[in-house]
């Protein structure tokens, strides 16, 4: 997902998000 990594680059919320969403896919 380039544009979910971008989006994580662009802001700290937006990382917590996506290391969410990570720990729920591993």
């Amino acid at each position: 997902m380039p544009e979910r990594a971008v989006v994580l680059l662009s802001g700290g919320l937006d990382s917590t998000t996506c290391l969410a969403i990570a720990k729920g896919q591993g």
